[in-house]
């Protein structure tokens, strides 16, 4: 751990008066040499923003709205809606939910665009693109 910190240092110390530019790590980049790189203007900075900045470089950003979506569906849905039908999966914007019987099911199916609209506005951009329901 030590090597780790010292070696952190010393690239944030060599790295400190270039300029610095948003990049995407490289699969073989370091965490550590990526921490190195963060731009600090100020001493402090937000674990929240340091998270998502994190986030972003390393590509997983829109997974982690994806996930989101699943959070946020009783509340986009209400108290009925979410009491038969529950959110299982999400991947490449497709959100797959189990619903308990095939009448509901036709029923939230000529309200997926409703539904779809109503998530991706909470979210504030386009997160779904499809709802299948099962």
């Amino acid at each position: 751990m030590v090597e780790k910190k010292e070696s952190t240092q010393k690239l944030f110390h060599q790295n400190k008066g270039k300029s610095k530019k948003k990049t995407t790590p490289k699969k073989s980049e370091n965490y550590w040499n990526w921490v190195a790189e963060i731009e600090r203007n100020e001493k402090t900075t937000k674990i929240g923003s340091a998270i998502f900045a994190f986030l972003e470089r390393m590509g997983m950003r829109e997974r982690v709205f994806e996930q989101s979506v699943l959070e946020y569906w009783n509340d986009v849905v209400g108290e009925k809606i979410a009491k038969i039908a529950t959110p299982r999966s999400i991947s490449g914007g497709i959100l797959r939910i189990a619903v308990k019987d095939s009448t509901w099911r036709l029923e939230l199916e000529f309200r997926e665009e409703e539904i779809r609209a109503k998530l991706n506005k909470t979210m504030g951009k386009t997160v779904v693109i499809k709802l299948i329901f099962r």
